[in-house]
């Protein structure tokens, strides 16, 4: 049990990195692009996989799936976000990991992605909260610290790019 709690903590603290959403719920329609089942595979040979699928029309559930020695993978929400007419911003919410592990209260559960979808990869970058600090306590201190860091050549973490899983080519889009 107890290491089950250390899992679940490592799991939170390495995964999400603010305590309250940029936006608190879907407005925008999801892209159908990114739906189906992605990889890539790390220098070390170690395989990433994320899975995502529709919650609606507004909202993707997603699974990840990351080779830091961890077996679960991580469960959450995400939806598209408006930030001045700039498409590809993502929210995320990560609720739960694969062997029925849930946050804590206070735990920060919200990142804010942006991606990028061309020739069948998804390119993925995670804001920074090295530099967009993940002390913000609304989404309006949120957005108002990533307006100031606008510019700043280090706002998303390094590009992971992510090539679809053949065989999972959604039907119909």
């Amino acid at each position: 049990m107890k290491r089950a709690i250390l899992l679940a903590a490592a799991v939170w603290a390495g995964a999400c990195d603010y305590t309250v959403p940029l936006e608190e719920a879907p407005a925008r329609e999801i892209d159908r692009r990114v739906i189906g089942r992605w990889e890539r595979t790390r220098e070390s040979g170690e395989v990433d996989r994320l899975l995502v699928l529709p919650m609606g029309p507004r909202e993707y559930l997603v699974m990840y799936v990351f080779p830091s020695g961890m077996p679960d993978a991580l469960f959450g929400r995400a939806w598209p976000i408006e930030r001045d007419d700039e498409p590809g911003w993502v929210q995320l919410h990560w609720f739960g990991a694969g062997r029925g592990q849930v946050p804590d209260a206070d735990a920060p559960i919200y990142q804010v992605a942006w991606y990028r979808y061309e020739d069948e990869e998804l390119a993925i970058r995670l804001l920074n909260p090295e530099v967009v600090s993940p002390e913000a306590t609304t989404a309006g201190e949120l957005a108002q610290a990533i307006e100031e860091n606008r510019d700043h050549a280090d706002l998303f973490r390094e590009e992971a790019v992510l090539t679809r899983v053949e065989a999972d080519r959604p039907q119909g889009d």
